[in-house]
């Protein structure tokens, strides 16, 4: 009996040393997915921001050739 439990509390330990290197890994994973969803709403400003011009700079040549 005292085998068995040993047993046990041995395959419970080490998946408990899997399940954290498992977090750990989901936690790189995390960062690194967050760190792409930033880099990818920057650039999705930067492109907001280079339409606006593209509008502004369109209107003012409209305007100037309807003059």
């Amino acid at each position: 009996m005292e085998e068995l439990k040993k047993s046990q509390t041995e395959l419970l330990e080490e998946r408990v040393e899997k399940l954290k290197q498992e977090n750990g890994q989901l936690k790189k994973d995390k960062t690194m997915y967050e760190d792409w969803w930033r880099k990818a709403d920057a650039k999705n400003l930067e492109l907001i921001e280079a339409m606006k011009s593209i509008g502004t700079i369109a209107n003012i040549i409209y305007a100037s050739a309807k003059s």
